[in-house]
């Protein structure tokens, strides 16, 4: 399905689209005016309210402009943070549970991107577990088997990648996150961490030129030293202390 262009926006009726184009805004900054600030946070969050009360009992048609519209504003490019908590205020009126996962949800009778993305990265930024949506086994990896099936069907979104890129190495960040104690992987052995990190260097190696920061391959190449390094330590047995032994 092809993602509206902005003359699309002249679609909606004129009290939709006046509700929403101050959510495409960008963020603003706190820093030096916080309370003008949590003003205008709170008074996005209004709006937000206002247009879900209107937009759900609109036409198909002008649900999907407004999803579109929206999910292509804030998640169609690597956000900053500010654009993160913005955005995460918007979603407070509740337009991800009332409009935009039930707008993607009846796109899956054709998956596609960027729809697919949108669907994990809503369902991440109001830390709604994807298996309340999707019927994926408890067992399986949601999060990641949903953005390898989008960038199955589209490998040049360039979004896809460093989402999956930066799910993979938030993981192996946390199974080794106890290394400068001198301890292992936390959460299951090294063996299954080194497997998880193993998949994040094929993808970063993988990804399309100028995806992902050049940073990535370095910081999972350490990563996958400190695996191996514990895996080899545990089989030595050396009867010292982990650091100690690395030392020599």
């Amino acid at each position: 399905m092809s993602v509206p262009q902005p003359a699309d926006l002249d679609l909606l009726p004129d009290d939709l689209r006046d509700l929403l184009v101050p959510l495409l805004r960008p963020a603003p900054i706190p820093q030096g005016r916080l309370e003008e600030w949590k003003a205008e946070r709170r008074a996005v969050e209004l709006q937000g309210q206002e247009l879900v009360a209107r937009v759900v009992t609109a036409p198909a048609l002008s649900r999907g402009i407004v999803t579109d519209a929206i999910c292509r504003r804030w998640l169609d490019a690597a956000p900053t943070a500010a654009d993160k908590f913005w955005f995460g205020s918007i979603l407070r009126a509740r337009l991800a549970e009332q409009v935009i996962l039930p707008t993607l949800l009846e796109r899956l009778a054709r998956p596609s991107v960027p729809e697919l993305r949108w669907l994990y990265q809503v369902c991440v930024a109001v830390s709604l577990d994807l298996r309340r949506v999707l019927p994926f086994p408890e067992d399986e990896d949601a999060y990641g088997g949903l953005l390898r099936e989008a960038l199955a069907l589209d490998p040049d979104d360039v979004m896809t990648w460093r989402l999956l890129a930066d799910l993979l190495l938030d993981r192996v960040g946390y199974g080794t996150h106890e290394w400068s104690l001198g301890r292992g992987p936390v959460d299951g052995g090294a063996e299954e961490w080194l497997e998880t990190a193993r998949e994040a260097e094929l993808i970063i190696a993988s990804a399309p030129p100028g995806a992902l920061p050049t940073r990535y391959a370095e910081e999972i190449r350490d990563q996958i030293g400190k695996l191996t390094s514990w895996i080899e330590y545990k089989a030595a047995e050396p009867g010292i202390p982990f650091f100690d032994w690395l030392r020599m």
